[in-house]
């Protein structure tokens, strides 16, 4: 097999399990996705994906729009105008945020600019299997499996304890809601719903 014909599965694979995703959660709805490298055993492929909804579209668009916002902050204080101390004062902001999620009880200190992410969260685990060998060739399954309701801060402690489970050194993809919802829109726009490789 040839490395082009092994990247165009992957890829295919990729975009199928995203595509098992979106008929199983509101996408709309996903704030950030942690994707595993795939782990292949005796002829079989599988996957994991550790999701974080927002209880709302609303609340995803609100941290969309604020990753952007985030992201023209960095690039502004990686410009060589930029005063020394400005990329200071984002981690700052970066570890409030990340205190108020861990108490979303608390009252907010007069004058705060709300968090950037939703004080609590849906996570779930996506898993995938795909039979690459034998009799059975081609079998796909895929779950989506409800895992907590919990502060953002506490995906990453999911993420560490998939990782342990599976053996798995190599850490995990992060995409954004964004991202995901971008990569299922270029299928669509481009035609490519997901199609075996011949």
């Amino acid at each position: 097999m040839t490395l082009e014909l092994q990247r165009r599965q992957r890829e295919e694979t990729r975009q199928r399990f995203f595509e098992a995703i979106a008929a199983q959660l509101p996408v709309e709805r996903v704030v950030e996705m942690h994707l595993f490298a795939p782990l292949r055993q005796g002829g079989v492929e599988s996957g994991v994906a550790v999701l974080a909804l927002a209880a709302d579209a609303h609340a995803a668009a609100n941290d969309d729009a604020c990753a952007v916002e985030q992201d023209a902050e960095v690039l502004a204080t990686d410009s060589p105008d930029a005063p020394e101390n400005a990329g200071a004062s984002v981690g700052a902001d970066d570890a409030a945020s990340t205190a108020a999620d861990d108490d979303a009880s608390a009252p907010a200190p007069a004058g705060s600019a709300p968090p950037h992410q939703p004080a609590r969260l849906t996570i779930y685990t996506a898993r995938y299997r795909l039979v690459l060998k034998g009799a059975d060739r081609g079998t796909w399954d895929a779950e989506v499996v409800l895992e907590a309701h919990a502060p953002l801060a506490v995906v990453d402690d999911v993420v560490l304890g998939v990782q342990r489970r599976a053996g798995d050194a190599t850490p995990a993809e992060r995409l954004s809601g964004v991202d995901l919802r971008a990569a299922l829109h270029h299928a669509d726009a481009a035609g490519d719903a997901w199609t075996p490789t011949p």
